[in-house]
């Protein structure tokens, strides 16, 4: 059987010690088999730093089996291991041993204090407990996979943590029905990108200190907003009523 790596697109930010204590709410509202955000802010270093993901597993999917699709039932997913964080990062999971239920939110807490700049490429280790739907229920072996959705960028420290572009940019409003407005005080070119759930791009412009998206041609949903001026790129989710 193939690995079910439609299924395993959960990229989760993590790192190498697991609390056991929650900290962080999963979002219900969000579609089975869908993870926010997109990316993960940026870390400076000897500043503290704390990003939440939230994700949903998918309840159902196909696999190849002797060359034939099947349909197969996610049972659970679990974390299992992350490779590539600073040693000075953790984190911590909605469960306590980082198991989910198929087609059920969680989400997890990355934090830490980097104390050394540079580029860390995550990658997160992940095991699916899949089982065969026919005409009889069949519990298939567990699957083991890697992938790679988030980068960490850790820089130097940056004067004051305002002077960020995560703390001089307001979107709003959320949700938004015809126009969604971008307000910063970045004197940065901003280049903003939406995104639907499976990443299809709906939209991009460069946007000033007062900006509008028009999103009158967008059916209703979860989208994902990128915004980045060419060092810095955070994400917003944003509701389409």
């Amino acid at each position: 059987m193939k690995t079910l790596a439609k299924i395993t697109f959960f990229l989760f930010t993590t790192s190498a010690s697991l609390q056991l204590s929650a900290q962080c709410t999963p979002d219900n509202n969000m579609p089975k088999g869908s993870i926010f955000p997109e990316s993960i802010k940026i870390g400076y270093k000897d500043l503290a730093y704390s990003e939440v993901i939230y994700f949903r597993a998918p309840l159902d999917t196909t696999a190849i089996q002797n060359n034939i699709k099947i349909n197969v039932r996610v049972d659970s997913m679990e974390i299992t291991g992350v490779k590539g964080l600073p040693s000075e990062f953790t984190y911590t999971c909605f469960t306590s041993n980082c198991r989910f239920k198929g087609g059920e939110s969680s989400c997890l807490t990355l934090t830490g204090t980097p104390t050394q700049t540079g580029v860390y490429p995550l990658v997160v280790y992940i095991r699916t407990y899949p089982t065969w739907k026919s005409f009889v229920d069949i519990p298939l072996p567990a699957q083991n996979d890697s992938n790679s959705r988030y980068t960490l960028y850790v820089y130097g420290t940056v004067g004051y943590l305002e002077n960020t572009l995560e703390n001089s940019i307001s979107v709003f409003p959320n949700p938004a029905n015809d126009l969604l407005n971008i307000a910063t005080s970045s004197t940065q070119k901003i280049t903003a990108q939406l995104f639907d759930i499976n990443g299809k791009l709906y939209i991009e412009q460069v946007v000033d200190a007062n900006a509008t998206i028009n999103l009158k041609a967008l059916t209703k949903g979860i989208y994902i907003l990128k915004l980045n001026n060419s060092t810095q790129l955070i994400t917003r989710k944003i509701v389409v009523e």
